[in-house]
């Protein structure tokens, strides 16, 4: 699931993964050398966890120290997880792809209230990693979900991803 979520949710979940493993301070160097980020760019990334899941999650923040979390459970992450999901408009466009095949370009873009262009960008990133599991996103008689091995591939991948 976390393949499909846009970047900056998959940093954020690294960033809260990275945390939770983690049994002492970490700079916010550290955290953004390990996600691939500026230190300015981390920043924003923790700020927006503070603001989405601040009323489970809690970061602890130190000007000397960093930056460590605390009671922190499976639960709690996959409440997140579960909500970056629900709100990521790939896994909404893939929920909308397998809930409502065979549909126009148009339909799907005012369904999860998004650009033609970024639907272009967000079917290019789900066939890619759709690739993984042998199925792909077509276009026939409307967009569907299709298997290019066969029937089960493509109900296991409904089954256990939506």
């Amino acid at each position: 699931m976390i393949r499909f979520l846009e970047k900056n949710y998959r940093k954020m979940e690294e960033i809260i993964r990275v945390l939770s493993i983690s049994d002492k301070w970490m700079t916010k160097k550290e955290l953004a050398r390990h996600i691939g980020s500026s230190e300015s760019t981390f920043i924003r990334y923790i700020e927006e966890i503070k603001q989405r899941w601040g009323n489970v999650l809690t970061i602890k923040t130190s000007h000397k120290l960093g930056y460590r979390l605390e009671n922190f459970n499976a639960t709690l992450y996959l409440q997140i997880l579960t909500d970056m999901a629900r709100t990521s408009t790939t896994t909404q466009l893939l929920h909308e792809f397998i809930q409502q095949p065979g549909k126009t370009i148009d339909y799907y873009c005012e369904a999860i209230n998004i650009s033609r262009s970024s639907f272009a960008r967000k079917l290019k990133h789900c066939n890619k990693v759709l690739a993984a599991y042998s199925l792909r996103v077509i276009v026939d008689r409307g967009y569907q979900l299709t298997s290019q091995d066969d029937e089960l591939s493509l109900r296991i991948f409904t089954t256990y991803f939506f």
